[in-house]
């Protein structure tokens, strides 16, 4: 199968090394560095026993003048999605499947500017990587791929998602298919309002979710107001089991960085606004509002001006 991935970082880099094991695989990337460094040295993937493999990769800038793929894995940063879509747009073709594992809610709706809404499948991973200086990407964990069709009641919805599930699974990354995708993300979007934006102010791993006092305070109080506000919207989750399992995913992904904590430390701009952002406009669209994940949304925004300005 001809696949590409837009956006190689740590996330892309893990599934473009399983991927390219079986499939015709394009890695698209924003750098002609970084372009070169694939194509020159491959990926280099540091297991959690201590193994490296390196697997070669096709990697390009420019996909213009180039045919559809069958499959395209989004794996930018949320606040690019649309653009990149965009601007490589001659990757997806009337039956291509666009899947976006991303973190945050909404980046379907950038997708849909380029692809039929019928073709896109989310969802999230619990695969768990990070970037060491030297390019190496570190596997720091394994997870389940939870995966749904944006429209499940389409015609294509069930043999799309079946293709995508052995597709993953036969690259070594275990898969499940669920009937309600939205709700998988905003499962995954309460997890991420708990620990990425805590961690990078504080530029720690994610077990001090736990181990901190502070720190399990702040994320608390963040997750707490999230949860109430999507309630407010419509949506019914229990504030104690969702409280329960942000701590839980903070234990089993204790010795990574979460990616906010690699954007600012590399002086990107990172996801906040599809993150704890989200809380917020959720909060503005019922007429209310959601003060922690304000003020933290509002810190993170200023420590990376900060970064970015060194």
């Amino acid at each position: 199968m001809k696949i590409a991935i837009l956006g190689t970082g740590a996330i892309g880099s893990i599934f473009a090394a399983g991927l390219a094991e079986k499939h015709d695989l394009l890695c698209v990337v924003g750098t002609q560095t970084h372009a070169q460094s694939i194509r020159n040295e491959g990926i280099r993937i540091r297991e959690k026993d201590g193994s490296i493999r390196t697997v070669p990769v096709e990697a390009v800038t420019d996909t213009s003048g180039m045919t559809p793929r069958d499959m395209v894995l989004i794996a930018v940063k949320a606040p690019v999605t649309a653009s990149a879509v965009r601007q490589h747009r001659n990757l997806f073709g009337p039956h291509t499947l666009a899947v976006s594992l991303q973190n945050g809610y909404g980046n379907h709706t950038d997708i849909e500017t380029v692809v039929r809404p019928q073709n896109i499948i989310i969802g999230t991973t619990a695969q768990g990587a990070n970037i060491a200086p030297d390019g190496t990407v570190r596997h720091a964990g394994t997870g389940l791929t939870v995966i749904g069709a944006l429209m499940p009641q389409s015609e294509e919805a069930a043999s799309s998602l079946a293709a995508v599930k052995k597709i993953f699974e036969e690259a070594g990354f275990p898969a499940e298919i669920t009937e309600d995708a939205k709700d998988a993300v905003i499962r995954k979007l309460f997890i991420n309002v708990g620990i990425n934006a805590v961690c990078a102010l504080g530029d720690v791993q994610n077990i001090h979710i736990v181990s901190d006092p502070e720190k399990n305070d702040l994320s608390r109080r963040l997750v707490t107001e999230a949860v109430e506000i999507f309630n407010r919207a419509g949506c019914s989750y229990d504030p104690r089991e969702i409280w329960e399992k942000v701590q839980s995913v903070a234990r089993a992904t204790g010795e990574n960085f979460c990616s906010m904590v690699q954007d600012i430390r590399s002086g990107r701009r990172t996801e906040i606004e599809r993150i704890n952002g989200t809380v917020v406009r959720t909060a503005e669209s019922i007429g209310a509002d959601a003060p922690f994940n304000r003020r933290i949304t509002e810190e993170i925004e200023a420590l990376t001006d900060r970064t970015q300005k060194r």
